[in-house]
């Protein structure tokens, strides 16, 4: 999955798991925002030692940039 479809999913989760009866309770940007805090915590658990996983970390990186330009 690319960085970019990564984003916009993430996103869309955040923003579907927030509806209630009435409808949504959370906005297209607090649902970036929580899709942000998100990747941040996935890229702080990520042990930049291993280097398959510091692979990941730019991967992330780049999913952090794309959940900005949406």
């Amino acid at each position: 999955m690319t960085a970019k479809d990564k984003a916009k999913e993430m996103i869309e989760k955040m923003f579907i798991h927030t509806f209630a009866q009435d409808g949504p309770w959370m906005d297209q940007d607090m649902a970036k925002q929580c899709a942000r805090l998100a990747v941040n915590e996935i890229i702080k658990a990520l042990r930049s030692d291993l280097p398959e996983v510091g692979k990941g970390k730019g991967y992330w990186a780049d999913v952090r940039r794309e959940i900005e330009n949406i």
